[in-house]
């Protein structure tokens, strides 16, 4: 069994006179709170405090009797009405939920909504509160596409560096890898001329810078693969 939904009209006792709605001072506080206060009957805003009606960008006066779905993007109708529906019903007894309102001009209001069912006029209504949340809505969303820009950055960062390491590998073993096997010719060409008695000590020399510079080719080489 669903619990009994509240009624607009339902007015404690407390041993004396009844008192009615007008007697206490809830309607001033609704009519100026920050919040925006909204009573929902036959899928239309049968009531709605200036607040409300501000967030759609709209006078009181000519926003009761609205419709909820023209009063939402078509994206987010379907979402609504389920939600409506769900409560009308007495599936959920309340639902909080953020949804994208359209204002008067055409602009975006982004709306957090918390609403409850209750009894008005002998029927099943839904009365509920909404802040309007467009700037956090949008600051989560400059957030958000910081974030992407970063982690393109840090991309595009990584993809230069990868390009920048391939470069250097292709001098090294273009250019350095050239200019040492030119050297190496050259010493080569030195052990081949000092084969004799006399320059037997330079021709030792010259065979060890052979070697060394070998190794340090194929050094080289290692390091642009």
């Amino acid at each position: 069994m669903h619990p009994p939904a509240h009624s607009l009209t339902d007015t404690p006792t407390f041993g004396g006179p009844e008192l009615s709605i007008d007697d206490v001072p809830f309607r001033g506080i609704v009519e100026q709170s920050l919040a925006g206060v909204y009573v929902v009957l036959d899928e239309r805003f049968m009531y709605a405090n200036d607040r409300f009606a501000a967030m759609f960008g709209y006078a009181r006066s000519e926003f009761i009797g609205r419709r909820m779905v023209d009063c939402v993007t078509p994206e987010s109708a379907h979402e609504v009405m389920e939600n409506y529906r769900r409560r009308i019903s007495g599936e959920v007894p309340s639902i909080h939920y953020v949804t994208k309102g359209v204002r008067k001009d055409g602009r975006l209001v982004h709306l957090e909504l918390h609403a409850s069912r209750v009894d008005c006029r002998g029927r099943p209504a839904l009365a509920g509160v909404a802040l309007d949340v467009t700037e956090r809505v949008q600051r989560q969303e400059e957030l958000r596409r910081s974030r992407e820009q970063l982690r393109e950055l840090t991309r595009h960062i990584n993809t230069a560096r990868e390009v920048e390491r391939a470069r250097l590998a292709r001098e090294v073993h273009d250019v350095l890898g050239g200019m040492l096997s030119s050297a190496k010719f050259d010493l080569a060409r030195i052990v081949r001329r000092t084969q004799t008695p006399e320059l037997e000590e330079l021709n030792r020399i010259a065979s060890d810078l052979v070697n060394l510079m070998q190794e340090t080719i194929d050094t080289a080489r290692s390091i642009s693969n």
